[in-house]
């Protein structure tokens, strides 16, 4: 894992309003998952990979990993996650998945 959040994404996440200075990549630990009300899978490349916890809804959301591309890249990640982010707050909104259990930890 690295040690700081890649600095293109800092860069792509000002640009949006969003202060990513001294934020650290934290690693996902079996607590987190298993007391989680949704696990989004951003792009495992292999369902394989990807976090499994029985009883636990999970979201495969697709997204392409930037790294190693150019500004762009990380712009078209950046965007499709706010895209179904406000997708998954408006299912919220409309009752189709309860809005106690959505909770943005953004720690």
């Amino acid at each position: 894992m690295a040690d700081e959040v890649d600095p293109i994404a800092v860069l792509v996440m000002s640009e949006k309003g969003i202060d990513m200075t001294g934020a650290r990549p934290k690693l996902a630990t079996a607590q987190m998952l298993s007391t989680s009300d949704l696990i989004v899978h951003m792009g495992c490349g292999s369902e394989a990979v990807c976090p499994f916890v029985p009883g636990v809804p999970s979201e495969s959301w697709g997204v392409d990993d930037p790294k190693g591309g150019d500004i762009d890249a990380y712009r078209r990640a950046r965007d499709v996650i706010e895209g179904k982010v406000r997708e998954l707050a408006g299912r919220a909104r409309a009752g189709r998945v309860s809005p106690e259990t959505i909770e943005l930890r953004l720690e």
